[in-house]
């Protein structure tokens, strides 16, 4: 008899495993990469917004401040919904590659020596983070039974 060239089917339970361990991996990384993404696109339209009006670039870290606060608020809220963790954890965690990001451009910047201010300013976006995730737990569908 002839065998058969067609490939064996895994059984179900063994893909699913598979999927969460690769799962596991790939949605904290790309909350992390949304979060830096939002950050990024922030600074851009602020960028192009000081270039293209005649406001004074005296105004640049208020921009800063802003666009590092609004993008950890919308990583954490986003990495809360997607990870389905609980949204103070998730909104922390999704802030803080946005905070390390933020440190070593001002390292860059600045050849090495950072202003106090920054770490109040990272303080506030750890606060606005876990905001977010708040928010974003706050907003999902509870499981309720009607009796």
């Amino acid at each position: 008899m002839r065998k058969s060239s067609r490939f064996k089917r895994a059984k179900k339970s063994e893909s699913k495993v598979k999927n969460t361990k690769l799962r596991s991996l790939i949605n904290p990384a790309s909350c992390i990469g949304f979060g830096i993404v939002v950050f990024i696109l922030l600074l851009l339209m602020f960028a192009f917004a000081l270039v293209k009006s005649n406001i004074s670039f005296k105004i640049l870290p208020v921009f800063l401040v802003v666009a590092m606060l609004a993008s950890s608020f919308i990583s954490g809220f986003y990495s809360a919904k997607r990870l389905k963790l609980r949204g103070m954890v998730a909104g922390i965690a999704a802030s803080l590659p946005i905070i390390l990001f933020s440190i070593v451009c001002s390292f860059v910047i600045n050849s090495g020596s950072v202003r106090p201010i920054l770490f109040l300013v990272c303080l506030g976006c750890l606060v606005t983070g876990a905001i977010g995730g708040i928010f974003s737990a706050n907003t999902r569908q509870s499981r309720r039974s009607i009796n």
